[in-house]
């Protein structure tokens, strides 16, 4: 028991480094895609309006990182470092890199980490201790969970509050009282409110119910269903009041999910993710303990099966989507394993044990490889930034850039007169009521540009206002426009850029580069995808020396 308790202190502080490391990546930058969504939100209910007025993803974790916020402004402002909100606001607007490593070590650094623990109890409702924590070694070292744990995003949260309903949906089936049927209910509520596809964790409880000695019962369940009912108005109390909007949202969104095919997400987000050993091992111990454990493993099971068949007719590309399942496979992968260390015969104990830790290292060393390279490159500068301090230290303060894409280049300060026109096309009151602290800011940086981005003609103007000005992107129209340096970005191959740079060439100089690739020649990325941040496949991770995008800064002649 001891020794448990010593191995699994072991097990949760290695999940806890590897999650750690690289935390400040891209900072003081944004380099994540999706973050600003739940920051800019969080920060956004300070001005006093709770309802999100945005429900493609539930505001739960925004929330939550909204009192994380707000504890800092209480705790700065009695010191001393703010005085007002808008002080507050000024401070993060222009340097932002506390705020953002606040939010992903606390969402995703210390969620994750009791993530781990949290399938270690599951394992052991499940199975048994040993079992239990060779999963939780399995989970603590996933690179898929582990890249995910680097960012302020609702996927840690989401995997983390299946993982409890599942805990209690295991102790429903044991034991169907009252309080189990709320508890587990609550959760499948929670887990909905984090992220709309945690309603399918709901499937726990159908199956704990049904194969519980209390299957008869109409009132249990029932209880189940208003607390889950409950939690998620708790959690995401807007989607009533404000329904119509929320019904629009959520039809908007379903928009962009759609049959991308199990084989992909199999191949592709799980194999990439957790290598092929553990998805190969957790397939074989599924099946295995289904055979063995019969009623019980079929609550545990059912959420995998029908969370995988979901993915295959109803998600994107993005990895992220198969988190919720990589907990199972760590518990099927382990089940295999030991069964398999424990049924074949060995005339000597040494061979069975070497044998044992060849199938454990198969699983553990693709994940701790990549997961340790990847806090490697995330510590290191992105490209992005390397860019930006070129810029800063050759090219003259007012001088005017053109940029072909907002996420992938440098992030310079506007002029403040660009940021003046700005606010004539804010629309939200929020939009404005930040570009106009940063107008009046007296600690705004002094090397600003006149920084305006390429749109084609064919194309809709850009809806994001961090988008403006807008030049057309020919040479003919950056000249008008009295251009006099372009950056071009290289993501992946075979998309055609922006601005092609063979046009570039005849009338432009190259005049600095910068690669993010140990072969500075290197221009496709291995990515199936766009980077929401960091790399994710193997082959792309591996090539890498630091994050961000192959950046070319151009003169025009």
């Amino acid at each position: 028991m001891k020794n448990s308790k010593i191995i699994l202190c072991f097990i949760l502080l290695s999940g806890f480094l590897l999650r750690l490391g690289g935390l400040n990546f891209g900072l003081p930058l944004i380099t994540h895609a999706d973050e600003p969504i739940i920051v800019n939100h969080a920060l956004a209910y300070g001005l006093g309006d709770f309802n999100p007025h945005f429900f493609n993803i539930p505001p739960l974790v925004s929330y939550l990182l909204f009192i994380i916020y707000g504890l800092i402004f209480v705790v700065g402002k009695m010191l001393g470092f703010f005085v007002t909100k808008a002080d507050y606001l000024e401070k993060f607007l222009l340097e932002p890199t506390f705020w953002y490593i606040t939010g992903r070590f606390l969402i995703g650094v210390c969620l994750g980490t009791v993530s781990v623990y949290a399938l270690y109890k599951l394992t052991k409702e499940f199975l048994e201790e040993k079992m239990a924590l060779l999963a939780a070694l399995f989970f603590a070292v996933s690179y898929i969970h582990i890249l995910h744990s680097h960012y302020i995003y609702t996927d840690i949260p989401l995997t983390l509050s299946i993982i409890l309903a599942a805990i209690f949906s295991l102790k429903l089936y044991k034991n169907p009282s009252f309080k189990n049927y709320i508890i587990a209910g609550f959760l499948v509520g929670l887990s909905c409110a984090v992220k709309y596809n945690g309603l399918i964790s709901a499937v726990f409880v159908v199956f704990a119910h049904f194969l519980s000695s209390n299957r008869r019962s109409i009132i249990r369940p029932a209880l189940s269903i208003i607390s889950c009912v409950s939690a998620f108005f708790i959690f995401n109390p807007f989607a009533f009041f404000d329904l119509s909007f929320f019904k629009k949202e959520i039809l908007e969104q379903s928009g962009a999910e759609g049959a991308v095919g199990w084989w992909y997400h199999l191949k592709y987000s799980l194999a990439q993710g957790l290598g092929w050993p553990m998805v190969t091992f957790g397939l074989l111990g599924a099946v295995w303990v289904s055979f063995k454990e019969r009623k019980k493993s079929l609550v545990l099971l059912s959420f995998p099966v029908l969370f995988f068949i979901s993915l295959g007719i109803f998600s994107q590309k993005h990895e992220r989507y198969v988190l919720p399942l990589v907990p199972f496979v760590c518990i099927y992968a382990a089940y295999f394993v030991y069964q398999i260390k424990e049924k074949l015969y060995f005339k000597h104990h040494v061979l069975r044990f070497a044998f044992y830790l060849t199938l454990v290292f198969s699983v553990i060393l693709p994940n701790l490889a990549k997961s340790i390279w990847l806090d490697y490159i995330a510590s290191r500068k992105d490209t992005r930034i390397l860019a930006k301090e070129w810029i800063e230290k050759n090219i003259a303060p007012g001088s005017n850039i053109a940029m072909d894409h907002t996420f992938f280049c440098p992030r310079l300060f506007q002029t403040k007169q660009q940021l003046s026109q700005k606010i004539v096309l804010a629309k939200a009151q929020s939009q404005k009521a930040k570009l106009k602290i940063m107008i009046n800011s007296k600690i705004y940086p002094q090397k600003t540009y006149n920084v305006y981005y390429l749109w084609r003609k064919q194309d809709n103007k850009p809806s994001f206002l961090s988008a403006y000005p807008t030049v057309e992107n020919n040479l003919s129209a950056l000249k008008r426009s009295s251009i006099e340096y372009v950056v071009i970005h290289k993501d992946i191959c075979g998309k055609k850029d922006l601005l092609p740079i063979y046009e570039l060439k005849k009338q432009a100089k190259l005049i600095a580069k910068f690669s993010p690739h140990l072969n500075r020649h290197k221009l496709c990325s291995n990515e199936k995808v766009v980077e929401t941040a960091l790399p994710f496949v193997s082959g792309e991770l591996f090539s890498r020396e630091r994050p961000g995008y192959p950046l070319y800064i151009y003169k025009l002649k």
